[in-house]
């Protein structure tokens, strides 16, 4: 069996300065694993979506990057409208000499009448030194990206805040 998981990337959501809406994508994960008839690494591609355990009601068609063993596979099921995010950036200070603390919220909307997985990766618009400081959730860091992971109730609104201590570069 599948779950489904709502995703969206920095990219989708432009911190210029002003407050910017972007839409999340559906992603279907099933689990790369020999309980579930697969255990293998999975070259990426296309991947049919059908109705049911019948293959004669094709629904969707999707893609999916590879996958490998033991791993998750991600299907990209494309935008979903029921599901969308704001980020605003809410101030910066200034700290010590050569720093700087910037702050910024993003708001996840669901309008689904059932919880959401919500996975939301953040890749800090700035080629500096950055570290992140404060949040109000959990999250990760992987290379030079946050990951946040939440769970948002049926057509609630929840808060996502976090700061980061940007380093400017010395003379």
């Amino acid at each position: 069996p599948g779950k489904l998981l709502y995703r969206i990337t920095s990219d989708s959501l432009s911190k210029s300065g002003q407050e910017q809406e972007g839409w999340f994508n559906r992603v279907l994960m099933i689990e790369d694993s020999q309980a579930e008839g697969l255990g293998r690494a999975l070259p990426a591609g296309r991947a049919f979506i059908y109705m049911g355990s019948l293959r004669n009601n094709l629904i969707d068609q999707a893609w999916f990057g590879y996958t490998p063993e033991a791993g998750r596979i991600r299907i990209d099921l494309g935008r979903a409208a029921e599901v969308r995010g704001t980020i605003r950036t809410l101030g910066r200070t200034e700290t010590r000499a050569g720093m700087y603390e910037q702050e910024y919220e993003i708001e996840v909307i669901n309008d689904r009448k059932s919880i959401v997985d919500v996975e939301i990766t953040e890749e800090p618009s700035t080629t500096l030194e950055w570290s992140v400081i404060r949040a109000n959730t959990d999250h990760t860091i992987q290379g030079r990206r946050i990951l946040f992971t939440l769970k948002v109730d049926p057509g609630q609104k929840k808060n996502l805040r976090y700061t980061l201590r940007i380093r400017e570069p010395s003379v």
